[in-house]
């Protein structure tokens, strides 16, 4: 983390999406030596890409509005979906003889906190190239007027990562957040008073990595820096040869060590454990252990799912640091103000509980049962070293991303005005329209010639 998040701080600012062509221009010329040299992409293809075609030509004959639905399972994932939509769709266009009367591009919808752990030059760019900023567990009027205007109306279609965060898996799709359906039902809504016929269309999007040239000695090569990170003996030797099992050598060896943190510093009462099959409920445990410590420090009621609750820890977090009821810091007393950054010291030593958990309630062992391929291996194995990096005080931002080589995959167009609504509820509606959402980026993400 930051030093800036141990101390207080203004609220977070809102960043009005204020689109720049020159910077759009900008972006696509660097945004091929970008993709190679920052996130490694050694190669894209596209997997139904006249759906994308026929699907933007709609929205630009005034025919539709449209959204993007993308699989989140690297933090790169939003600008390698650009790239799809501003380098590669006009390309295949161009070949197919298909003329848009726009500019391509889509308006990504991302967490406030995003630039804090991106950096200020994201925070300058993310605004100039029509970004749209919304809160995952707070009212933000301003916002959620502002993405439902441009969605309505806007000059590009949105791109939404119904997940709601990184997932850290290429072939298994986290439980959806509903917010993808109900912004397309709250446009369709818009539309219809407005005296408009457009459609409403959303459109699903799958995304494949596949690692390295030599993808064991990649593995090879994660897994000792784990070995070494957490002090086990280095296995020699070929790699092709008990991967798996020393794979869960080393969640066993972290999970223990967690296990006597927490024991030992906040007197958490584990089972004796042989290491065995139960591997995946001491996971499971420490992931309950860490969000409870952290919502009970935060004064939080938890329950339900995690990453509901991981969401509202986080929000909390904010409000610890980013502080809304301060008008002015600098007018603060000296004691008020060593006050408040104590305050903010607390909410971000009770958010690091939050951290670990973001990646470890994603390590689940039925990922990688046999017969199992060296990509789910990888996934896996930086996953380790996420939760290496997290249990160190480390962020999202020191894992190592790898060369790789991407498909995309775009499924066929859901149709919100398919949905009866008037008939079955909002409610149900919106359910239905996740559901099929889900089914389809469950198809998208199947693993193929693993």
């Amino acid at each position: 983390m930051s030093k800036a998040f141990t101390t207080v701080q203004p609220p977070l600012e809102y960043l009005a999406p204020r689109f720049t062509d020159w910077v759009y221009r900008g972006v696509r010329f660097l945004a091929p030596a970008y993709a190679r040299f920052v996130l490694r992409i050694r190669g894209m293809h596209v997997e139904g890409m006249e759906r994308l075609v026929g699907e933007y030509a709609r929205f630009s004959d005034g025919k539709s509005r449209l959204v993007l639905a993308f699989r989140h399972p690297t933090a790169t994932d939003p600008q390698a979906v650009w790239y799809l939509t501003s380098l590669l769709l006009p390309r295949a266009a161009a070949r197919a003889g298909v003329r848009f009367s726009t500019l391509c591009s889509v308006l990504f919808l991302y967490g406030r906190g995003v630039p804090l752990w991106a950096g200020s030059f994201v925070k300058w760019l993310l605004p100039r190239i029509g970004a749209l900023q919304v809160y995952h567990r707070k009212m933000d009027t301003r916002g959620m007027r502002t993405i439902r205007e441009t969605f309505a109306d806007g000059r590009f279609p949105l791109a939404m990562a119904p997940e709601g965060q990184v997932t850290y898996h290429n072939h298994a799709v986290a439980p959806l957040e509903h917010g993808v359906a109900r912004m397309s039902l709250w446009c369709l809504n818009d539309l219809r008073r407005a005296g408009r016929d457009e459609e409403v269309v959303i459109l699903p999007v799958g995304l494949d990595y596949r690692y390295g040239k030599d993808p064991w000695k990649l593995l090879d090569s994660v897994l000792t820096i784990c070995e070494r990170e957490t002090g086990l003996e280095i296995v020699r030797g070929d790699v092709r040869v008990g991967a798996r099992n020393r794979i869960l050598r080393l969640i066993e060896h972290v999970i223990s060590a967690l296990e006597a943190y927490y024991s030992r510093f906040f007197g958490i009462r584990f089972p004796e454990s042989d290491g065995g099959p139960n591997l995946q409920s001491r996971i499971d445990r420490i992931v309950r252990t860490a969000i409870g410590i952290a919502e009970d420090r935060f004064g939080i009621e938890g329950a339900g799912d995690i990453i509901p609750r991981l969401f509202t820890v986080r929000q909390a977090f904010w409000d610890g640091v980013f502080r809304e009821d301060i008008d002015d810091i600098g007018a603060l007393s000296p004691l008020e103000k060593s006050l408040a950054d104590r305050g903010a010291l607390l909410s971000n030593l009770h958010n690091r509980h939050q951290e670990l958990v973001d990646n470890l309630v994603y390590l689940d062992l039925s990922y990688i049962d046999e017969p199992v391929s060296v990509n789910r291996l990888i996934e896996t194995a930086l996953d380790i070293h996420g939760i290496i990096g997290r249990s160190k005080g480390g962020d999202i931002s020191g894992r190592i991303l790898p060369d790789n080589t991407l498909t995309f995959r775009i499924g066929e167009p859901i149709r919100v005005s398919d949905f009866d609504v008037s008939r079955k509820g909002r409610k149900s509606g919106i359910d239905e329209i996740t559901g099929v959402l889900y089914s389809s980026l469950m198809a998208l993400s199947e693993e193929r010639n693993p």
